[in-house]
């Protein structure tokens, strides 16, 4: 559960990111 946790919230930051730029 942690490694899925870690992995969606790089997903997660790395979409928001060039959303926000």
């Amino acid at each position: 559960m942690q490694h899925f946790g870690t992995f969606t919230i790089h997903n997660f930051n790395r979409i928001k990111v060039p959303l926000q730029g």
